[in-house]
């Protein structure tokens, strides 16, 4: 019986494989939506000569961008997307809340402010990139040329440092910025 069973579902399976596929159909609806994962290298620059980078700093961004095509051809679009991305910064500015006051204060560590084995600042962004997209490619043609130009709008949605050093161990979330939250 187990045999006669496995026996007739190969043969569907077979004569459904074996089927002519139409391959004159042209999807009118075509259009190139992507899911996105880029991993950076972040390096400090423009910044007060103070600040130094200690370590590997690392960025990783994921997301998707939807295609809306502007023309007829469909090879001209506005990409519209959203992530989220994760980054890392070791560097040399100690973050840290002052006793006093309980308000976040920041210090540049210098070499007689004793060692540390960590000062690592982590924060969380969502991203909202837009692109200008134009291409070769129809929805028949895969070989062709894209060029995408565009702006990524990115918004700090939590933040956290960490020292671990001869002062203790300091951890801060959701730090207050001297800045606005978009970077």
């Amino acid at each position: 019986m187990f045999l006669r069973i496995s026996f007739l579902l190969f043969i569907s399976c077979y004569c459904v494989a074996q089927q002519v596929v139409d391959t004159s159909f042209v999807d009118n609806k075509y259009r190139e939506d992507q899911f996105f994962i880029i991993a950076t290298y972040s390096a400090l620059s423009n910044g007060p000569s103070s600040l130094k980078q200690n370590g590997f700093s690392t960025s990783v961004q994921f997301g998707f961008i939807r295609d809306f095509p502007i023309n007829k051809k469909r090879n001209i679009a506005i990409g519209l997307g959203l992530g989220m991305g994760l980054s890392s910064l070791n560097q040399n500015l100690l973050i840290y809340n002052q006793p006093s006051n309980n308000i976040t204060a920041f210090k540049f560590l210098e070499r007689n402010d004793g060692s540390y084995s960590r000062n690592k600042l982590n924060y969380t962004t969502l991203d909202l990139p837009v692109e200008f997209r134009w291409r070769t490619s129809t929805a028949k043609a895969y070989n062709f040329w894209r060029i995408y130009p565009g702006i990524k709008f990115s918004y700090i949605t939590s933040s956290r440092s960490k020292y671990v050093g001869d002062l203790g161990k300091i951890i801060l979330r959701d730090i207050s910025s001297p800045t606005n939250k978009f970077s």
